[in-house]
């Protein structure tokens, strides 16, 4: 009973504060729920600002895929209004239209007349490339921010795509220039970046003899000769770290096949993905190097044949001086000291036989035609009466028979050429680059026979001597030393011909002089080429 008594005390005062409390919570909760009708309209206004920016987004990401995906302009404008059209707040009454590359695209419903809501140029460049535009079909009591906003984010997006494609053009276009430039010149054009090729152009294979692949594999001082290795791969680091160097110099090359090439070689900084590299630019230069080496061998020969003329000179001089003294002179003194003794008996009243006299002029005579026959002998050494005389046919004819009654080698000639006449200096010229030819086989060739032909080869005068000796080697025909040789191209150049030279070990040699018969064109020729064939 206590219990319950105790209990129903606490229910009474309980049920007292209880009362006051619910008027409490009844305020407390008319306040929370004043606040939640305000949550609830601020959520519905959030909801709908999200499912704005959810549009926006939604049209925003695909027209940066479609831009992604590398679409044609005429492809990217016509996803770019349809996605516009659905991110409107009433896309039903909306009309997206888009002007770009003179053309027109739009959704359905658009008319002439119809006049924007909302308008954006799309730039590029700085300058305008086309108009983004909205059109309702129907009036709309207003345009909310986002929607502009999306106009803006939509013409800038193209702008920058349009700036991207911009400069995609130009770099093919400088590309294509610059292939176009290298890839048709004879110089090789070649970019070193590090150690490696990042470029080479044709020609570049043209010279080394390697692929493109090949030269992009190997690092970039390979190609060069072993003596220059060194010197290139110093010179060209040392330039892409932009030290002082030559930018321009010549070295040796070794092609694929192991052929010598000269190069000159220029070398300028340039930028290639974004870092420093050298562009240098070769230019084969060996038929130059060649030809100078050519000039300097020829100017070394021509002084050692000048020296070796002016010795013949002389010793032709000794010799002339000789036979002079030790031939003629001695013959003109018997003559006189007959002549004195003759006198003098005469002269002292003895009494001479008409035979006597007549024996003792006989002796006389014989002497002077021995005389006259040294003097034959010595006009014939300065210069054969065949060369005055005969024409060419007849002068090469008395050569050979000279020769093999000289030398014991048996000599033939065989002429194709009747009827013709030839000015005398290029007689001349052939019968002296014969006689230089028999010369050479006498001394060095070892043969025992020489067959000589002379034949005409359309406005062509040919000369052929062959032997069956043992063979000039190449190593002869190039050798300083060779002034026969010398000798006979130099004449053969003054008739503006060709002289060809070829031996053959243990065959033989055969020297072909061809020789223009047209002297303008002789003349024409001996100024165009140096006229020898090894």
């Amino acid at each position: 009973m206590y219990l319950l008594g105790v209990k129903a005390g606490m229910v009474k005062k309980t049920g007292r504060k209880t009362k006051i409390e619910l008027i409490r919570e009844l305020r407390s909760l008319s306040r929370r729920l004043v606040a939640l009708r305000s949550m609830e309209a601020e959520h519905e206004k959030a909801q709908e600002a999200l499912q704005e920016r959810v549009k926006e987004l939604t049209c925003l990401y695909s027209i940066d895929r479609a831009i992604e995906e590398g679409l044609s302009v005429d492809q990217l404008s016509a996803r770019v209004v349809e996605s516009l059209r659905a991110a409107m707040q009433f896309p039903e009454i909306s009309v997206a239209v888009i002007e770009l590359n003179d053309k027109r695209f739009s959704t359905p419903g658009y008319a002439e007349g119809l006049s924007p809501s909302l308008q954006v140029e799309i730039k590029s460049g700085g300058v305008t490339r086309g108009l983004i535009r909205v059109c309702h079909v129907e009036e709309k009591p207003f345009i909310l921010p986002f929607e502009q906003n999306l106009l803006n984010a939509i013409a800038g997006h193209l702008g920058l795509w349009l700036d991207h494609k911009l400069a995609q053009e130009a770099l093919r276009e400088n590309e294509a220039k610059f292939r176009a430039v290298t890839e048709h010149t004879v110089s090789a054009i070649l970019i070193i970046q590090g150690e490696r090729f990042r470029y080479v152009n044709p020609a570049m294979s043209v010279i080394t003899g390697y692929t493109e692949k090949e030269l992009l594999e190997m690092r970039f001082w390979e190609f060069a000769h072993p003596e220059f290795q060194d010197l290139f791969r110093i010179r060209a680091l040392a330039r892409q770290r932009g030290e002082s160097a030559p930018s321009r110099y010549e070295f040796k090359v070794l092609t694929r096949s192991g052929e010598d090439r000269w190069v000159d070689f220029i070398d300028g900084y340039i930028q290639f993905g974004g870092k420093l590299a050298i562009i240098g630019t070769a230019f084969d230069i060996t038929e130059r190097k060649r030809a100078e080496q050519e000039l300097r061998m020829s100017r070394e020969q021509l002084r050692a044949l000048s020296a070796r003329i002016d010795s013949i000179r002389e010793e032709e001089k000794t010799t002339i001086a000789r036979e002079i003294h030790d031939g003629f002179g001695q013959e003109l003194t018997a003559i006189k000291m007959d002549l004195v003794l003759l006198v003098e008996r005469i002269e002292s009243g003895e009494a001479i036989s008409s035979t006597s006299l007549v024996e003792e002029l006989r002796s006389t005579t014989k002497l002077v035609d021995r005389s006259i026959h040294t003097v034959r002998d010595i006009a014939t050494e300065l210069r054969p009466w065949a060369i005055d005389t005969l024409d060419l046919n007849g002068a090469l004819e008395w050569q050979a028979k000279e020769f093999q009654t000289h030398t014991g080698i048996v000599c033939n000639v065989r002429s194709r050429v009747e009827g013709f006449t030839l000015e005398r200096r290029r007689t001349n010229a052939i019968f002296r680059i014969l006689q230089e030819a028999l010369t050479n086989i006498a001394r060095h060739a070892g043969a025992h026979k020489v067959d000589i032909e002379l034949r005409r080869q359309e406005e062509t005068l040919v000369l052929e001597v062959k032997d069956d000796g043992r063979g000039i080697t190449e190593e002869e025909m190039l050798r300083r030393t060779s002034l026969g040789i010398v000798s006979m191209k130099e004449r053969t150049i003054l008739l503006g011909g060709e002289l060809e030279i070829r031996g053959v070990k243990g065959k033989g040699t055969i020297v072909t002089v061809a020789v223009p018969m047209d002297v303008q064109r002789a003349e024409q020729t001996q100024a165009d080429g140096n006229g020898v064939k090894p």
